[in-house]
């Protein structure tokens, strides 16, 4: 996920996503000097992420106040998927 709001810490993603299905993992990475910030999540269910990548693709999630998210499966979810 990428554009999140450089207040996000793990805790607030992992509340956000929460939301969106049963989060098992997830981790904000250092923003680098970059004006936002980026994370992973992972779901327990494939069709939770395959929803949230569809349905939250340049939108801003709940609990969220700015900033739209990119987000995009890893290859071999994506493979998986098929």
């Amino acid at each position: 996920i990428a554009d999140l709001p450089m207040e996000v810490d793990d805790d607030m993603l992992k509340q956000v996503f929460s939301e969106y299905g049963t989060v098992t993992w997830s981790r904000v990475l250092d923003s680098g000097g970059k004006p936002n910030k980026a994370a992973i999540v992972e779901f327990a269910d494939i069709e939770e992420a395959k929803w949230c990548v569809e349905n939250l693709d340049g939108n801003i999630p709940q609990g969220l106040s700015s900033a739209a998210c990119r987000q995009r499966l890893p290859s071999l979810t994506r493979q998986q998927c098929r």
